[in-house]
């Protein structure tokens, strides 16, 4: 994927509980209100060892418009990076 940046050396928290959401919630409107630095990132499903993902392309006469990769299973998660005024800044 153009333009990404893939996230490593992420610690796991084993010993909390987390429900999906399908919204922002307070807590995070609150971390980013006093400068948290939160990044969305998701990972691809996979099926049988390869990933479970459809892929689709529009396009007009001029040629290709948009193309878009769709995965119903994907996870999405919210990293909390710690303060966006920290001396350290890894990705």
């Amino acid at each position: 994927m153009v333009g990404t940046h893939p996230i490593r050396n992420v610690l796991r928290i084993d010993n909390v509980e987390t429900q999906p959401a399908e919204r922002i919630t307070a807590n995070d409107e609150e971390r980013q209100h006093q400068g948290f630095d939160i990044q969305t990132v998701f990972a691809w499903p996979q099926r049988d060892g390869a990933l479970d993902v459809s892929s689709a392309l529009a396009s007009d006469a001029d040629g290709p418009i948009l193309s878009i990769d769709y995965a119903s299973g994907a996870t999405i998660s919210r990293l909390n990076k710690g303060l966006r005024r920290r001396k350290q800044k890894s990705t």
